[in-house]
């Protein structure tokens, strides 16, 4: 299968998914079967505001931060990492004498952009085994994945009098997934046509990297160098635990309609986000939480074609919850033959986030739509 995004995205064109399977009968009412398949997937979003003459500063946020906070040197241990970034990046000064912070950045600026960027991607490959009977089918899977998100927030002010006249500050953090599991399903085959499938996907250890970057870039008096922190981390953790049930009606060789639901958790990593400093709403940091989706979908077949649609809607974006709630509606057609099959459909999906406005303290809404092509070919050897 090959996907191509045409409006709102920038992940190109992708080979969704590659696959084979092998299969055999045992008798007449038996089978076996042996397959690998491969999937991909990946999004990214940008979102930008720009503001002239604003009548607000986010220096006024950083001095309230570090109202009573003591003297620069004890910032980061006391967890006031952005304003320790600010001060460092003279966007704050501190008075000695009056144990105060201050701002090197005076009067209001004369615009401020806002730049947030957030994305993530990833790669399965299942390898899985399944013994199918009169009545019944029963797999066993085995399920390798990567995963990898980072999310961006720049910040650039200028026009400020003073010291510095203006600042761009970027707040970055990313963080990568690898890991494997065990799945066991199985369906069983009721009367008229209707079949109830569960899975269950056993947790097995998985290993996350991360980092997290602060930069700030002054422009001053004396042409000051930027200054960045940075930081990174590795630990072993489960992979989540996942399971899942769905019902169909199969209408013998005319189509199908069936509903799923899918349930996923996720363990709670030991990680701060940079984002958080600014309360920019849920970071990564506390996005490994559980999942749910609802998928909906039907077929029907007329001689060799066969016309689908699909609604699929997901309590977060990703595994990774990006901020969002995420639904895509899809529609398609198939061209069925003996020993060939070739299927085209288009998929709109919408997200919708808010973040918290690092300088208004005010939900910043976010919004995305994309119409995704996806074209897949199937054969019989």
């Amino acid at each position: 299968g090959i996907g191509q995004n045409m409006t709102g995205v920038n992940d190109g064109t992708q080979l969704t998914h590659l696959g084979y399977t092998y299969a055999r009968n045992l008798g007449r009412h038996f089978g076996l079967a042996a397959t690998f398949q491969y999937a991909t997937d990946q999004w990214q979003g940008d979102w930008s505001h720009h503001e002239s003459s604003p009548e607000d500063r986010m220096v006024d946020n950083l001095l309230s931060d570090v109202m009573g906070a003591g003297a620069p040197e004890d910032l980061m241990s006391e967890g006031h990492t952005l304003p320790y970034a600010a001060y460092q990046g003279y966007i704050l000064e501190y008075d000695d004498a009056l144990g105060e912070y201050f701002s090197l950045a005076e009067g209001m600026p004369t615009s401020r952009t806002q730049r947030y960027k957030m994305g993530y991607g990833g790669s399965q490959s299942v390898f899985g085994l399944a013994f199918r009977g009169p009545r019944f089918s029963i797999g066993w899977s085995t399920l390798s994945e990567r995963r990898n998100a980072y999310e961006a927030l720049v910040i650039h002010e200028e026009g400020y009098s003073g010291y510095t006249s203006s600042y761009a500050l970027r707040m970055a953090d990313s963080m990568s997934f690898q890991g494997y599991s065990h799945r066991v399903g199985a369906i069983v085959r009721l009367e008229d046509g209707v079949q109830v499938g569960m899975h269950v996907s056993r947790p097995s250890v998985g290993t996350t990297d991360w980092d997290q970057k602060i930069r700030v870039t002054p422009e001053t008096e004396m042409d000051d160098s930027a200054f960045e922190l940075f930081d990174e981390g590795e630990w072993h953790s489960s992979t989540p635990l996942r399971m899942g049930i769905a019902i169909s009606q199969v209408y013998e060789s005319q189509g199908f309609a069936s509903a799923e639901y899918h349930y996923s958790d996720f363990a709670d990593p030991l990680i701060i986000s940079p984002l958080t400093e600014v309360s920019t709403g849920y970071a990564i940091a506390n996005e490994l939480q559980h999942t749910h989706e609802f998928r909906f979908g039907g077929e029907v077949r007329d001689g060799i074609i066969a016309y689908r649609g699909g609604l699929k809607v997901v309590s977060s974006g990703s595994i990774y919850q990006d901020h969002s709630a995420f639904s895509q509606l899809s529609g398609g057609i198939g061209i069925i033959q003996d020993a060939i099959q070739f299927n085209i459909a288009a998929s709109m999906s919408h997200r919708i986030a808010s973040i918290t406005d690092p300088v208004k303290a005010s939900p910043w809404e976010l919004s995305d739509y994309a119409l995704r092509i996806q074209a897949g070919l199937q054969m019989k050897l």
